[in-house]
């Protein structure tokens, strides 16, 4: 997971952090007498714009003095809806946390849901006891794809915000619409991933639940490095 964000960091429509690198390198090459700057300079502006767009304005961290951006796709928060859709699958996860529920078109015109969880983690714990406690929960209700990594989220200022994630498949409950709109919780396989950042004495948590056949559609290459280096301290 670590080198999927080091290739996402690599594909400029897909990275704010390195659009910004890409403009402050222009600006640094203006000074040669660099043929076509002007016109390179502003394409990085727009791609970089465009990318930004995609984002929400910076929204709170529930008990936590963070910021994060989301996909512009996860509008209102899910509230007071059904435990199978709120809650992490078969996984507690600590902390005080917004989840966000975003339904994606199937192959044969129904809908089924990703779902991002955002919070933070109080009561004095160490990141190291909690990733413990995730770990055991993962180990006995899914399947851990290995240990916790240490992954880098690029930044938009070029710099990296430093996470943990460690990511499980297997059987889960996930709320589906049929074309005709009819809900059902059907039983499906999927993944769940986790992403945890320490700073300041507070853990920020990010999470990622989906079924397996609608990874690619949901974006989750392209989002997760996206929102984890948007968090920023108020």
């Amino acid at each position: 997971m670590n080198g999927r964000f080091l290739r996402n960091a690599c594909v400029p429509s897909g990275n704010l952090a390195v659009l910004a690198v890409a403009v402050a390198s222009l600006v640094v090459l203006a000074g040669c007498g660099t043929g076509g700057y002007e016109e390179r300079l502003s394409g990085c502006i727009r791609k970089l714009n465009a990318v930004a767009n995609e984002l929400r304005d910076p929204t709170p961290v529930a008990g936590a003095n963070f910021t994060i951006r989301l996909p512009g796709t996860c509008q209102a928060a899910l509230e007071g809806a059904d435990q199978r859709r709120t809650n992490a699958g078969p996984i507690t996860l600590p902390g005080s946390l917004t989840v966000y529920e975003v339904m994606v078109r199937d192959s044969v015109g129904g809908e089924q849901p990703y779902y991002l969880y955002v919070g933070s983690v109080g009561g004095g714990q160490k990141l190291a006891q909690v990733a413990a406690e995730l770990q055991k929960q993962m180990k006995t209700q899914l399947t851990p794809q290995g240990e916790w990594v240490g992954v880098q989220a690029p930044t938009a200022d070029g710099g990296a915000n430093q996470w943990r994630m460690l990511r499980a498949t297997g059987k889960q409950v996930f709320y589906c619409r049929d074309k005709a709109g009819a809900e059902s919780y059907p039983t499906m396989d999927g993944l769940l991933e986790v992403y945890l950042h320490e700073q300041g004495g507070s853990i920020v948590l990010v999470a990622w639940r989906m079924p397996s056949t609608l990874e690619a559609n949901s974006q989750l290459s392209r989002w997760a490095p996206l929102v984890t280096g948007s968090l920023k301290a108020k």
